[in-house]
């Protein structure tokens, strides 16, 4: 994930705060934050659809936001997502399974399925429950996670 991203998904957050809990809310960026995207305006201009930091920056502290400024911030919030998504969609993937069901053994509505007394019950609840939460996983993979229980 690039480090602008980490910034202005945080900048983001503190623009929706500012908005919300506009008498109440101090929020802002870090001097080190502001310095490194006006270092960068360059190439968050070429990169993210001529998107101005400067401008940014500026709407933020004055209050005033507009529609290039959310619509840009909205975009690498969800580029961001998907970059932690592909990370932990590889991560769990790739645990062994007895890890991945240690993991799992913790979850408070697992732990519940977990005491069903009908067996069959239990492996529906499982599965639905996997395959809702975990569906990246694969049918083979979540079958195995399920006889592993």
């Amino acid at each position: 994930m690039e480090h602008e991203w980490i910034i202005l998904v945080e900048l983001l957050c503190h623009w929706r705060n500012k908005v919300v809990h506009a008498k109440t809310s101090n929020a802002k960026l870090s001097k080190a934050s502001i310095q490194h995207l006006k270092e960068n305006a360059q190439i968050i201009y070429d990169c993210y659809h001529h998107f101005d930091v400067n401008e940014a920056l500026s709407n933020y502290d004055t209050g005033k936001f507009t529609l290039k400024d959310v619509s840009t911030l909205i975009t690498i919030v969800i580029k961001s997502i998907r970059a932690v998504d592909k990370v932990y969609v590889e991560q769990a993937s790739s645990l062994p399974t007895n890890e991945l069901v240690t993991y799992l053994s913790k979850d408070k509505q697992l732990i519940q399925f977990m005491k069903l007394a009908d067996e069959h019950k239990k492996a529906r609840k499982i599965k639905t429950w996997l395959e809702m939460h975990f569906a990246f996983l694969g049918e083979s993979r979540i079958k195995e996670i399920i006889t592993t229980f």
